[in-house]
C-alpha cells in the first residue's frame, strides 16, 4: 500500500490489472496460469518470407495492427532490432515502443507507455508486452521512460524525478528477452525539499533476495538523518503439504532469505561470528506462518534464562511506518519481541510483554540442524525482524544475526516481507528441498510495471 502511494504521489495512475509479472525460478522453470495462456499468435499483415531482415518485416504499417488494436490515440515509437535466438524458428525479432495517449487538457496528455518484444514465426508474429507504465505526462506527449538493449537484455528506467511533487522516485527493470523474464527491479525515492528522506529498494529474482535502504530525520537532532537496512523475508505461497509437514523433511532451499551476518547476507547486531559455519539461519514466511531452519555448530539450553540460551526472536510493530515517509510524530503503535528457544522450542514474552504467543513446532535434524514452524501472533502490515541469538556457553549471548540493523526496542530499525503474488512465482518440493517456480502470465499482462513495484 505505501508503494501505491507513493506512486500515486509522483503523478501515476495504476495501470489495469496486475502488471509485475514472471520472475526467473533458481532453476529457469516455468508455471502456467490456470487457462494455460502464454503469449498468443497474431496474425501480420504481410507474410515473411525465408531471409527477409529484421529492418523490412517489422515496420510500422506492419506492426500497428498488431500491437495498437483499435486503441484510439495509439502510435508506434522506436524499433529496435534484437539477435535472434539461436536454433529456434524464428526469423526476426525486435523490441517496439508504444504510447497510447488521450488529451486531458492543455497541460498534460493521459498516457500509456509500453515496450513489446515481437517475434515472426513462419508468417505469424508472437508478441509479448514488457513494461507498462500510465500516468498523465507532459502535453508534449513526452514520457519519462527510457529503455535499451544490451547482451539479450531490456534495460528500462521510469524517472518520475521531474513531477510537480515534493515526493520524487525512479524506477529501473532488468528484463531477459530469450525467455521474457523479470530478472531485477529497484526503485529509489526521495523529496526534493527536505535532505534526509530518501529510500532505495532492490529485488533479484534470480537470487530471490533483496535489500531496502531507508533515511529520515534524525529524532532529538534536528537537521541530521538517520540510516536503516533491512533485507526483506519472502513472503510466498508454499505447497500445502509443506506447510501440514513436510517442513519437517524439506529444506527451505531457494525459498528462503539466509542470514549469516556476511556480504549482505543480514546482519550480526551483536558480538562476533566466524560465518555460516559458526551460526546462521533461513526464513520464509506464508502469510503468518514462519519456517526457519537454524544452522549451529552446537546448540546450547535450556539454562536458568532463556536469553543466555539459543534463541530465535521476533519483533514485530503492528502497522509499523518503516520507510523514508517516516517523521518524529510516529510512535511505534505495538513493538512487540517473542522468545523461542530452539533446543525445546518454548516460547517467552520479551519486549513489550505480549499476552499471545506464537505456537511452536520443531525438530532437529542432526547436530547442527533445527528446524521450526512459527505461527506468529502478528497482524499482516507488522513491520518485522527476525534475530537468532547465538549462545555457545548457556551463560551469555554471543552473537546476534537479523534480517535488519535491529537496536533492542526501537521499532524504527525493524525490517518487513516480500510480498511474492501467486500470480508472479510460488514455491514447491524438489526431492528433498524448496525452490522457485516462476509463473508465466499472459502475453498480454505487462512482466514489469513501476506501479507493481
Amino acid at each position: 500500500m505505501l508503494k501505491r502511494a507513493v506512486f500515486a504521489a509522483l503523478g501515476m495512475v495504476a495501470c489495469v490489472g496486475a502488471c509485475s509479472r514472471g520472475p526467473q525460478g533458481k532453476d529457469g522453470s516455468l508455471l502456467t496460469q490456470a487457462d494455460g495462456a502464454t503469449s498468443a499468435p497474431v496474425p501480420l499483415v504481410s507474410v515473411s518470407t525465408p531471409g527477409t531482415n529484421t529492418e523490412e518485416l517489422f515496420t510500422s504499417a506492419l506492426l500497428r495492427p498488431a500491437l495498437c488494436s483499435d486503441r484510439s490515440g495509439c502510435r508506434l515509437g522506436k524499433i529496435v532490432p534484437v539477435p535472434r535466438p539461436p536454433a529456434t524458428e524464428i526469423s526476426a525479432t525486435a523490441v517496439v515502443d508504444v504510447l497510447v495517449a488521450a488529451q486531458a487538457d492543455d497541460q498534460e496528455v493521459l498516457a500509456t507507455s509500453e515496450q513489446w518484444l515481437v517475434s515472426s514465426t513462419k508468417a505469424q508474429l508472437v508478441r509479448r508486452l514488457l513494461t507498462k507504465a500510465s500516468g498523465p505526462f507532459a502535453a508534449n506527449g513526452r514520457v519519462p521512460v527510457r529503455w535499451s538493449i544490451s547482451k539479450g537484455m531490456l534495460l528500462y528506467e521510469f524517472d518520475g524525478n521531474n513531477v510537480p511533487s515534493t515526493w520524487i522516485g525512479s524506477y529501473t527493470a532488468e528484463i531477459s528477452l530469450f525467455p521474457p523474464r523479470l530478472m531485477r527491479q529497484s526503485h529509489h525515492f526521495s523529496n526534493r525539499m527536505q535532505a534526509c528522506p530518501e529510500e532505495t529498494t532492490t529485488w533479484d529474482w534470480l537470487s530471490f533476495s533483496g535489500e531496502v535502504s531507508w533515511a529520515a530525520e534524525s529524532c532529538g537532532k534536528p537537521g541530521s538523518c538517520r540510516s536503516y537496512e533491512y533485507i526483506p523475508i519472502p513472503d510466498v505461497t508454499l505447497p500445502s503439504e509443506f506447510v501440514a509437514g513436510g517442513w519437517e523433511r524439506v529444506e527451505l532451499g531457494g525459498c528462503a532469505v539466509g542470514v549469516d551476518g556476511f556480504d549482505g547476507r543480514g546482519f550480526r547486531t551483536f558480538g562476533a561470528s566466524a560465518g555460516a559455519t559458526d551460526a546462521s539461519f533461513d526464513a520464509v514466511l506464508s502469510g503468518n506462518v514462519l519456517f526457519v531452519e537454524v544452522h549451529d555448530d552446537a546448540f546450547t539450553g535450556p539454562s536458568a534464562h532463556w536469553v543466555n540460551d539459543d534463541h530465535l526472536e521476533i519483533w514485530a510493530d503492528k502497522g509499523g511506518l518503516n520507510s523514508y515517509m517516516r517523521t518524529c510524530e510516529y510512535k511505534a503503535s505495538e513493538l512487540r519481541q517473542w522468545g523461542i528457544r530452539v533446543v525445546d522450542g518454548a516460547t517467552f514474552p520479551g519486549f513489550g510483554a505480549p499476552k499471545q504467543m506464537p505456537h511452536v513446532a520443531r525438530v532437529q535434524v542432526d547436530q547442527r540442524t533445527i528446524r521450526l514452524r512459527v505461527d506468529m501472533p502478528v497482524d499482516d502490515d507488522a513491520s518485522l525482524t527476525i534475530a537468532y541469538s547465538d549462545s555457545d556457553d548457556g551463560k551469555r549471548q554471543k552473537s546476534v544475526l537479523a534480517t535488519s540493523r535491529l537496536i533492542f526496542g526501537d521499532g524504527a530499525t525493524l525490517g518487513n516481507r516480500q510480498m511474492v503474488p501467486r500470480s508472479s512465482a510460488v514455491c514447491r518440493v524438489q526431492g528433498d528441498r524448496l525452490d522457485v517456480r516462476a509463473v508465466e502470465p499472459n502475453g498480454d499482462t505487462a512482466l514489469y510495471s513501476p506501479d507493481e513495484d
